[in-house]
């Protein structure tokens, strides 16, 4: 039986080297940089530059991921002693797993600490941009411990998502301000709505809201957000209505809103909710071979996944403001989307 040599891949030109290497995955890039200090070198040439990196704090796992599209997270386990509010970062993983299959793979780099880890793709993807996630289980870590890891970083996002009230609260005041902010599944008490009244009424990108606390038209039409989505609302359909028509009457202080989503319940609504969402509102009907395809400047799962659209509507305001209003649905939600900012619409 014979065995086929090993392909000497470092005896390649330079030239030959970096093709290959330009043609890998961006997970096979990674590995690739971690043999040596040339190869690190070889990637920082060819990777592409992400948007933001995202770090999701969970109990005892960091995933490390990019706004690339073929990128599977790296996974930094730990193995802390939980106990809340007091557990520091340790300093290195146990393990740091690649997520290029099902299973994954570990990554080898026993001198790494967790922040060399971070170094090390901030330095490839020449890239500090940073979206922090705090999801269930990173209620554990002392935020002091989170805050000195991510140092330096342009912290542009925020995200708290299935963790407790006490925690989201202390989030909101040791990382401020962002320009992005998702609140999801944090149940906030009667008095707390003092102080998340100064969150939400502050400037923002981008502004997500589920499940958490209820919000008004009233409110809406008073922050300053550029793109807005409020998930499970328990609005009604002449809540929509009278939104519709304070926009276009130009009675709202929201003047840098360019998308509004609000879904609501299919179960939730009146059979005509169409007929009521636009009663006594002048308004066009756009015929289903002209629809707009929307593509945001933010990618979110609303305007990614759509399940049928049942109908997009132009309105007119004061000024010759327009606006589009698509009506769609996904799964049990049905979904409101206002757009006023044209450049963001592809025909």
């Amino acid at each position: 039986m014979t065995t086929t040599p090993a392909f000497k891949f470092m005896k390649l030109p330079y030239l030959a080297r970096r093709h290959v290497v330009s043609v890998m995955t961006t997970n096979e890039q990674i590995n690739y940089s971690l043999i040596s200090r040339n190869s690190k070198r070889l990637v920082q040439c060819v990777t592409k530059t992400p948007d933001y990196f995202e770090a999701t704090i969970q109990g005892q796992i960091i995933c490390l991921d990019t706004n690339l599209e073929d990128m599977k997270h790296l996974k930094l386990v730990f193995l802390p002693e939980l106990r809340l509010g007091t557990c520091q970062v340790p300093v290195a993983p146990l393990v740091v797993k690649s997520a290029i299959s099902c299973r994954g793979c570990e990554l080898e780099k026993a001198e790494f600490s967790t922040r060399d880890w971070i170094d090390h793709l901030v330095d490839i993807f020449h890239c500090k941009t940073l979206k922090l996630i705090f999801d269930q289980g990173s209620a554990y870590y002392d935020l002091v411990s989170i805050r000195d890891l991510f140092q330096g970083f342009d912290i542009i996002g925020l995200a708290i998502q299935d963790t407790n009230r006490e925690h989201a609260l202390k989030i909101f005041r040791m990382f401020k301000p962002v320009r992005q902010l998702s609140i999801i599944r944090v149940q906030f008490e009667r008095k707390d709505m003092e102080h998340m009244r100064g969150v939400v009424f502050q400037k923002y990108d981008y502004f997500k809201l589920a499940g958490s606390f209820t919000v008004d038209i009233g409110t809406i039409m008073n922050m300053d957000c550029a793109i807005l989505e409020i998930w499970r609302s328990n609005m009604s359909t002449m809540d929509l209505n009278a939104f519709i028509r304070r926009w276009m009457a130009g009675n709202i202080k929201c003047w840098n809103l360019e998308t509004l989503t609000i879904t609501i319940l299919r179960a939730n609504l009146p059979v005509n909710y169409q007929q009521q969402i636009f009663h006594e509102i002048r308004h066009s009907v756009v015929k289903k071979d002209r629809y707009r395809e929307f593509r945001m400047p933010i990618d979110t799962v609303s305007w990614k996944n759509v399940g049928e659209i049942i109908g997009q509507y132009e309105i007119e305001g004061e000024n010759e403001r327009k606006a589009t209003i698509q009506l769609d649905v996904q799964g049990l939600d049905f979904r409101f989307k206002f757009v006023f900012f044209h450049d963001i619409l592809t025909l």
